[in-house]
């Protein structure tokens, strides 16, 4: 079986009927995690009807991620937290959009660092100067 890696355990990730899992089925949920088997579990079979969902693909991934974020928090031993359906829903729905934020912040710096040299900020080349000749970058006095 598929197995994730939450800060160094192992947890296996099963994707079930509701019809075939007692706990899916009793309580009407999407999913669930189990810490004492390592064990995350997700609906694969949502009845269109039932969940009035339009897209549930979207749905469903975000009930992994739900179920990922509970076992972080229990394997960093924040039990309380973990339990806080409240927090949890909150990450797994903003992750997407945290993670897209640190990439474009991360790119942003990236490009920062290419255009400085040597710990100073360079500027940018000109084309040319008021006398017709190119200009080099130079330092910049402006301090970040």
């Amino acid at each position: 079986m598929p197995k994730v890696s939450i800060l160094g355990t192992d947890y296996e990730v099963q994707f079930s009927s509701a019809w075939d899992d007692e706990l899916l089925n009793s309580n009407s949920s999407s999913g669930y995690t189990d810490y004492t088997i390592k064990l995350i579990k997700v609906c694969s079979d949502y009845a269109k009807d039932y969940m009035n969902l339009a897209d549930l693909d979207i749905h469903t991934r975000n009930t992994i991620r739900h179920e990922i974020i509970h076992a972080f928090f229990y394997e960093s031993g924040l039990s309380e937290i973990c339990q806080n359906e409240e927090i949890v829903e909150w990450i797994a729905l903003q992750m997407p959009k945290i993670l897209l934020t640190c990439k474009v912040a991360e790119e942003l710096y990236d490009a920062q660092k290419e255009n400085t040299r040597y710990g100073v900020q360079m500027q940018p080349e000109a084309e040319q100067t008021s006398k017709g000749k190119a200009r080099k970058a130079v330092p910049s006095n402006e301090c970040y």
